[in-house]
């Protein structure tokens, strides 16, 4: 509404001043009309009427705009190719508030297969959003030849049946109800189907049989309320989902809350890695013994499962010790702290282990055999320094064999913390190793990570280590076939 403004005398024109006062009375009246008519303060139904005609006008703009958007982009483009000065400013050389087209964009420069958006790769990405097996919900699934409104209608009064109280409906009627949608199923439309699904997930007892053929439905993105948060759905159920052959239902199998050993051990066993990688993440999941195994193995041929496996609250100190091999630098440090702690506890079981390996006390070898194990593998020798190794180490030629062709230095390491290997002669031994006739460390590994490995590792939790290493080499204790 206009504020109310005094209005100053108007000159009347000079035709109407050289005429009769009477006139000039008419004149001045005419004014006096015009100028109330312009300050009035508008009623309630001219406001109205005045909103509704801007809305239709809008409205009208808003479909013209989305009619033609090109030929929009096109005009502003040949406009500011013509006058580039001119588009970015108003007739008086003031900038306007849209700012011009940026030519020369972030993604021009760099370009699509710049490395800075895209990481360069041979094989597939398994675990990438357009991977073949990424989930690609419909936001409109697709309807069935059979489905028709009137269903959808019967449908949802069945739904309103089933979950009456006991005060409305009584246990048969109930039943019946669910019996009878369950036939209607095939024939209800989609938005009624994602209502029928939403509100059964949430039921209390959901019919079973129902629930059972809901999750079968072709279309993931109508059964994903019921596989993900449906806690009334069996085991026995959800693997027959599983195993439809479906990736998006897996997942979201995969993402339940609760997942039983199980359930766990089919999706381990169909084996698809996004569905591991999902299942690993889900801390509501559990694993038997034998599947941290099984993962584990996956884990080492897809390196994307590495680290939700090694950082999870469950996973067993065996798995996490034959992981240590396959994992990045930062991760086998996060091993080490983790799994090894120094206590006199640790100290007594370590005195019983080697008294069951007829090892006796840990006696260190002498420098000079040390000398000449790593003698041999700086001339690579590898087979008659780890025939050495495992003869000082009490360990299998395997695990010696193992030890010594790991390229990242950490076993290594271990082995010559459990050995007693003075410290003051770490570093050079490692800058050797490195050499390039030898290469039996990466030529570009920092020694002096290994040194502040070696310096904090103590000789309980090398010896430990070692152990372990070579009971799965030799399929004994926690890693026996039968365990």
């Amino acid at each position: 509404d206009a504020p109310h403004r005094k209005v100053g005398p108007i000159a009347a024109p000079k035709s109407v001043k050289a005429a009769s006062p009477l006139a000039e009375k008419v004149a001045d009246a005419m004014l006096k009309t015009v100028t109330e008519a312009i300050y009035a303060r508008p009623s309630a139904a001219e406001r109205a009427a005045y909103l509704r005609e801007v809305a239709a006008q809008i409205e009208q703009e808003h479909e013209t705009t989305e009619a033609a958007p090109s030929l929009a982009a096109a005009s502003i483009a040949v406009a500011h190719q013509a006058d580039p000065i001119g588009f970015a400013s108003g007739s008086n050389g003031a900038a306007t508030s849209q700012p011009p087209p940026l030519v020369d964009s972030l993604a021009d420069r760099l370009g699509p297969a710049a490395p800075l958006l895209r990481k360069p790769s041979d094989a597939p990405d398994p675990f990438s959003k357009t991977a073949a097996n990424a989930i690609r919900l419909d936001p409109k699934p697709r309807e069935t030849p059979e489905a028709d409104e009137d269903s959808g209608e019967l449908a949802l009064s069945l739904l309103d049946m089933m979950s009456a109280g006991s005060g409305s409906a009584q246990p048969q009627e109930r039943a019946l109800a669910a019996d009878t949608l369950l036939r209607l199923v095939q024939r209800v439309p989609v938005r009624p189907l994602m209502t029928v699904v939403e509100r059964v997930a949430i039921m209390e007892d959901p019919p079973a049989l129902l629930v059972a053929r809901l999750i079968r439905d072709p279309r993931a993105e109508v059964v994903a309320p019921l596989l993900e948060r449906c806690m009334h759905i069996t085991d026995q159920d959800l693997m027959t989902a599983a195993g439809e052959g479906d990736v998006a239902k897996r997942r979201m199998i995969a993402r339940r809350r609760i997942i039983s050993p199980v359930l766990a051990d089919r999706l381990i066993t169909i084996g698809d890695p996004s569905v591991l990688l999902t299942l690993i993440r889900n801390p509501g999941a559990s694993f038997s013994h034998e599947a941290f195994y099984r993962l584990a193995e996956q884990a080492s041929r897809h390196v994307a499962l590495l680290a939700p496996l090694a950082t999870r609250a469950d996973l067993p100190a065996p798995v996490a010790f034959e992981l240590f091999w396959f994992l990045p630098q930062e991760l086998r440090r996060f091993i080490f702290s983790r799994f090894l702690t120094d206590s006199e506890n640790l100290n007594k079981i370590l005195k019983i282990t080697l008294a069951a390996q007829d090892s006796g006390e840990p006696r260190f070898p002498s420098r000079e055999v040390l000398e000449d194990m790593l003698g041999h593998a700086a001339r690579a020798d590898v087979e008659e320094a780890a025939k050495v190794l495992a003869e000082i180490a009490g360990v299998s030629h395997d695990t010696a064999l193992r030890i010594l062709s790991d390229r990242d230095g950490e076993p290594l390491t271990v082995a010559l913390k459990a050995l007693g290997y003075p410290r003051s002669n770490f570093s050079g031994a490692m800058e050797v190793l490195k050499h390039f006739d030898c290469q039996l460390l990466h030529t570009e590994r920092n020694v002096a990570e290994l040194q502040s490995i070696f310096d904090k590792l103590s000789f309980n939790k090398a010896r430990i280590l070692l152990t372990y290493w070579d009971w799965f080499v030799q399929k004994t204790g926690p890693y026996a076939p039968h365990n």
